[in-house]
């Protein structure tokens, strides 16, 4: 005589419909949790930091370069100016965006979380992008 031992199912439990849930993190979390590691490192916050102490004493060494002649200097040259540490720096952050989890060591994490890589990807990309709209405003701003 055989004793069959009772076993216990290894899918997920399905909801009332017959399918299995679904409990997909939202999307505005994932970017909200990108953009913060976007600058949660030394080197990101830095250079982040970076984009705007640069911009500021470009700002300050156009106005000392055409102190003499103030009516050379118009919004467009200083916004133009400004944009360059932007441009320079932010694809750096970007990058150090996508490749950080592998050196940070939280890529286990991030795929455990949200297993779908095009998920987190697409919050990457979103975290990158407010981050250079983030930039552009503040330069336009000072």
């Amino acid at each position: 005589m055989t004793v069959q031992i009772p076993t216990r199912p290894t899918t997920p439990a399905p909801d009332d419909a017959g399918g299995i849930r679904d409990t997909a993190i939202p999307l505005t979390r994932l970017t909200r949790v990108e953009l913060r590691k976007l600058v949660d490192t030394r080197a990101g916050f830095w250079l982040a930091a970076s984009i705007g102490v640069i911009s500021v004493v470009v700002a300050v060494a156009m106005l000392i370069a055409d102190r003499n002649s103030p009516e050379n200097l118009n919004f467009g040259q200083f916004f133009g100016m400004m944009n360059i540490p932007t441009g320079i720096i932010l694809p750096v952050l970007a990058i150090l965006l996508v490749t950080g989890e592998w050196s940070q060591r939280t890529a286990l994490t991030t795929f455990t979380m949200e297993p779908r890589r095009e998920r987190v990807v697409l919050a990457k990309l979103a975290a990158a992008l407010i981050a250079g709209v983030t930039a552009v405003i503040i330069s336009l701003g000072l």
